[in-house]
């Protein structure tokens, strides 16, 4: 049985997460990749934000008891690794070493081959 609160307080978490990567550009204190003109909300929506990551956490655990309830552990651990590792090792290879050259040449200013 789904339950509808754990995806709705899920889905607030994940449009947490917009605003507050969005207000990462904006903050007065924290070193970006881009920076834009510092503001005070943008600074409350970092500094007050120290809740949302154990949420995400505790929600995720509580997704996780429940679907142990009704599969058994290697189904969940097969389906776990379909929906996540094989994304993240994807991710590994073709995103995130463009992002990191990227990320040091123009924000670092070095040269690198």
């Amino acid at each position: 049985m789904r339950k509808d609160y754990i995806d709705w307080l899920r889905n607030i978490g994940i449009l947490y997460l917009f605003v507050y990567h969005t207000a990462g550009i904006f903050d007065d204190h924290n070193p970006f990749y881009i920076k834009g003109e510092p503001n005070a909300f943008s600074s409350l929506v970092i500094h007050s934000s120290f809740w949302f990551m154990p949420v995400l956490f505790l929600l995720a655990g509580m997704s996780s008891f429940y679907a142990l309830q009704r599969r058994t552990a290697a189904h969940f651990i097969k389906e776990r690794f379909l929906r996540l590792l094989i994304p993240l090792g994807i991710g590994a290879l073709i995103i995130f070493p463009p992002q990191g050259y990227y990320a040091r040449r123009f924000h670092l200013y070095e040269e690198e081959s």
